[in-house]
C-alpha cells in the first residue's frame, strides 16, 4: 500500500467506525455521494496535492500531501443559527444541533491522526460552513498537510 492509499484508508476507517459516510474525490463527486446517502454525517476527503521533496538531484520523497477535508451533517436550510438571549427556547438551533457535536468529532479525529505513527499532520485552517454544497450541510472545512514519511 502506498502513502496515498494509507492516508485515504485512515480517513475511511475513522468514518466507518464513527458513523460517518466517507467519500474521496472531487467536490462534485462527493456532493453527489452526499445526495445519495441515507445518513446525515459525512467526511469528505477532497483531491490532494502531492508536495514533492527534493533529495539531491531527484524528487524522491513523494509522501507529503496538502489537501482539504470536510466534516459535516445535513441541515435544514431554514433553521436559525444560534439561540440568542431573547430567542425562544426549545427550538432546534443549528449551532447546538450541528456545530457543537461536529466540533467534538473534528477534535477527536484530528487528535487520532496526530497520535497515529504513520502520519505527521498539520492543520493550517478550519472554516465553518453553513448550507454547504447541494445537500445544505453544516460543518467544518479543514485545510491540512500530511507527511507520511515518518
Amino acid at each position: 500500500m502506498n502513502e496515498l492509499q494509507t492516508l485515504v484508508t485512515l480517513f475511511d476507517n475513522y468514518s466507518s467506525s464513527n458513523g460517518f459516510v466517507f467519500a474521496h474525490g472531487t467536490r462534485a463527486f462527493t456532493n453527489l455521494k452526499t445526495n445519495e446517502a441515507t445518513t446525515n454525517k459525512f467526511l469528505h476527503l477532497y483531491e490532494m496535492d502531492i508536495v514533492p521533496v527534493k533529495q539531491g538531484e531527484l524528487y524522491l520523497n513523494l509522501a507529503n500531501f496538502r489537501g482539504t477535508f470536510f466534516m459535516g451533517m445535513k441541515s435544514i436550510i431554514s433553521e436559525t443559527f444560534y439561540q440568542g438571549n431573547n430567542d425562544p427556547s426549545g427550538l432546534n438551533y443549528r449551532f447546538e444541533k450541528y456545530f457543537v457535536p461536529l466540533y467534538d468529532d473534528m477534535v477527536t479525529f484530528i487528535s487520532q491522526l496526530n497520535n497515529c505513527s504513520e502520519i505527521d499532520l498539520t492543520v493550517s485552517q478550519i472554516t465553518k460552513r453553513v448550507n454547504y454544497m447541494d445537500s445544505n450541510m453544516d460543518g467544518y472545512l479543514i485545510d491540512f498537510s500530511a507527511n507520511l514519511d515518518v
